[in-house]
């Protein structure tokens, strides 16, 4: 758990100004399930995030880098867009 912990831990350390979703978007709560396979050195999880938006918009762009996304899917009040 040890080599978890520490890459967690550098990860932080990157600077948020990379990090940061616009202005526009506020994130309210994040929900995240990591599943480590340390032989594989890869990792698969589930991560679901509420947000606001302040105005009205068409996409919002979430940077991740090394990452290959399965099933995407925005749900705002009782509508839902089609998985991805």
């Amino acid at each position: 758990m040890k080599p978890l912990l520490i890459a967690l831990l550098v990860l932080t350390a990157v600077p948020a100004y990379a990090q940061r979703l616009p202005d526009t978007v506020i994130p309210a709560h994040y929900d995240l399930t990591v599943e480590p396979d340390l032989a594989k050195a890869t990792f698969s999880g589930r991560e679901a995030i509420d947000v606001t938006l302040k105005t009205p918009s068409k996409a919002i762009v979430l940077n991740a880098a090394e990452i290959t996304f399965g099933d995407v899917q925005i749900v705002a009040g009782a509508r839902r867009s089609p998985r991805r």
